[in-house]
């Protein structure tokens, strides 16, 4: 119901709720990944472990945040038509960034129900001192070198949570130990059982390749600007990228495992809410800690989303080309949004919309030019604005165009228009995704 529910507001591109289609549509996948794993015998999050995936959820804010931190050095995802507002872009970011630990795990948790992997051994692996030195060489290396090297190496943060918490939890769970008993993946090893390992490699590929494929159509969504990987992509992500995925679900196992064990009393999302009632604390520490760690999430959202925001979501209202009046007439068409009016023009013609709309066809074909160009993989309306002003009037105009030649004029006239420029590494999104054929309409 709630994926039927998005793909409604989508195609009718009801406005304000079309920048939501993500969170419909990933809400309604995790649910039914939740029911498969009731139907496969498993206990669902939504019956038996909610207070588990409420507090995953909040938790998974602030995780995400840290990517998001780290993303302020590496530039490698930038967000496109996220409402206006302020309060709009930390609601929706805030509501998307939850789903982030759900995503690495949920997956995971059906493919345990269903029982694979679990017959699978492998050469026990002894944790030496040697060993346990290379696995904290490795997290230390991942936590430092993207921030040093970050076009070189920036694949390595997703391993920026991985090797100090599964140190720790490997400690922390040894026979005898605080928390014996309780899962570590260097102790998966350790015991030759890779089950786990598996079932998070495998659930983390199959919830990134839904996570992209669900972000492909969505009006409020994420670009890439992966240096190197950019030319080769499926959906918005180069396909070397979706290795990202399964490191990020083994990731965030051990950083989020960690997390229960010192912060949430050795509790396991695991296991059921019933299992995990010994290890509760009081009602109001509880509801305390939640409501300051969503408003701590609310305001780090904000804050690390605003410097990779490439454009608000575009409005009619702020085409250049169209005065007050204009914008009555096409809204009495229905023809009230940059999409609308863009195919409004090429399925009837500009005379047509123009005769029907009482809009002048010249300023309505400037107008649909520019509509075209805010649409065009995210640029929004002030950077077809730029685009225009240094002669680049529609989609087709961007084709083997010089990225940095550009960005320089771009930089030029957003001086003049004090419009933020866009950053050089999205201008070459731009140019390549540029149409080389039936970019401007026939009069």
């Amino acid at each position: 119901m709630a994926f039927a529910a998005g793909l409604l507001v989508l195609g009718l591109d009801v406005p304000g709720l079309n920048t939501a289609w993500f969170l419909f549509a990933w809400g309604g996948v995790l649910a039914v990944l939740d029911g498969l794993i009731a139907v496969a015998g498993g206990v669902s999050f939504l019956v038996g472990r909610r207070r588990e995936l409420l507090a995953m959820s909040l938790w998974s804010v602030p995780y995400w945040c840290l990517f998001e931190a780290y993303n302020l050095r590496l530039h490698t995802w930038w967000y496109v038509f996220v409402p206006d507002s302020d309060a709009g872009q930390a609601l929706l970011a805030t509501a998307a960034f939850a789903t982030v630990l759900p995503a690495c795990f949920i997956p995971a948790e059906l493919l345990a129900a269903l029982g694979l992997f679990e017959a699978v051994r492998c050469r026990p692996i002894a944790m030496t001192v040697r060993v346990r030195a290379l696995v904290g060489a490795f997290g230390l290396a991942c936590i430092a070198a993207p921030l040093l090297w970050p076009t070189r190496a920036h694949a390595l943060v997703w391993g920026a949570t991985f090797g100090l918490p599964a140190l720790v939890t490997h400690h922390l769970t040894r026979p005898g130990g605080p928390h014996a008993g309780a899962p570590s993946l260097l102790r998966d090893l350790q015991e030759g059982r890779p089950a786990r390992w598996l079932r998070l490699l495998v659930g983390g590929l199959l919830a990134g390749g839904l996570w992209e494929g669900l972000n492909w159509p969505a009006r409020a969504r994420w670009i890439y600007t992966v240096p190197g990987l950019s030319e080769l992509k499926l959906f918005e992500m180069p396909v070397l990228g979706f290795l990202g995925f399964p490191a990020l679900a083994v990731q965030a196992f051990a950083g989020y495992t960690l997390l229960c064990l010192v912060l949430r009393g050795g509790r396991r999302f695991e296991a059921s809410d019933v299992a995990n009632a010994h290890a509760r604390p009081g009602r109001r520490g509880r509801l305390g800690a939640m409501a300051g760690l969503l408003g701590f999430s609310i305001l780090a959202s904000l804050v690390t989303m605003q410097p990779q925001l490439i454009a608000s979501r575009p409005l009619l209202a702020d085409n250049p080309h169209l005065q007050q009046e204009d914008l009555v007439g096409l809204g009495a068409q229905g023809w009230s949004t940059p999409e609308r009016l863009q195919a409004a023009v090429r399925r009837l013609g500009t005379d047509a919309v123009a005769a029907a709309s009482g809009v002048p066809a010249e300023r309505l074909f400037a107008a649909f030019q520019h509509a075209a160009l805010a649409i065009h993989k995210g640029m929004g309306s002030d950077n077809a604005t730029l685009l225009q002003a240094v002669g680049v009037k529609h989609p087709g105009e961007l084709a083997g165009r010089r990225a940095a030649v550009l960005h320089g004029g771009l930089l030029v006239e957003s001086s003049r228009s004090r419009i933020r420029p866009p950053p050089v590494q999205v201008v070459a999104v731009w140019i390549r995704a540029a149409p080389t054929t039936g970019s401007a309409p026939h009069r």
